[in-house]
């Protein structure tokens, strides 16, 4: 084998074993990518969840509603024994204000609580589902990547009489194709044996 060719063979193998650091590489990210736990929250909530605020909030504004109502109740109760009748129902209306306060806020609360509740939880069961496809893309492309590997490595196994295991990477041929350019060794072989002297180019 001439120089010429053998630079030209240095640089082939180094190409060839770039793209298998490259695709293993790939698997080790890949599958590190697999093995990864779920990195956010996959709380399903329940309508409480959103809804106790409302029912903290309807016994507060109830609670506040209740003093000024009662008031007008008193007073009305009072005129209604000083004789005017019309006043005669003013406490059942008090009560009924007040629980339709109560009322419309939980109705309020209990609406909007549902459609977060629903919208959480529909946004964590999508997360999931994407996760586990990417997951299972990632599979799926671990495997044609181990495939590619097997074949470049059997394309590779025939180049191992010539080169010593020390130096099957793309870094040892480069520095090869660099002895032989510099006239260092006259052809492969000997470019190997120079590199295993321990001297670099």
């Amino acid at each position: 084998m001439t120089r010429d060719e053998s630079i030209k063979l240095a640089s082939e193998l180094s190409k060839k074993y770039q793209n298998n650091e490259q695709i293993r590489a790939q698997i080790t990210d890949y599958e590190a990518r697999i093995e990864r736990p779920i990195e956010f929250d996959i709380k399903h909530y329940t309508v409480f969840d959103f809804f106790k605020k409302y029912l903290a909030a309807s016994f507060i504004v109830t609670f506040v509603l209740s003093i000024p109502t009662f008031m007008f109740c008193a007073v009305c109760e009072f005129l209604y024994k000083s004789g005017n009748t019309e006043y005669a129902n003013s406490h059942i209306n008090g009560m009924l204000f007040l629980v339709g306060v109560f009322a419309l806020i939980h109705l309020i609360g209990g609406f909007v609580a549902r459609k977060k509740t629903k919208a959480n939880n529909d946004a964590t069961d999508y997360a999931l589902r994407a996760n586990i496809r990417l997951k299972q893309s990632l599979k799926k492309d671990v495997m044609e990547l181990e495939e590619l590997l097997f074949k470049s490595q059997e394309d590779l196994e025939k180049y191992n009489d010539m080169i010593p295991s020390g130096l099957r990477d793309s870094s040892s041929m480069n520095r090869l194709k660099a002895v032989l350019l510099a006239s260092k060794a006259e052809d492969f072989a000997d470019g190997i044996s120079y590199l295993q002297g321990g001297r670099h180019a």
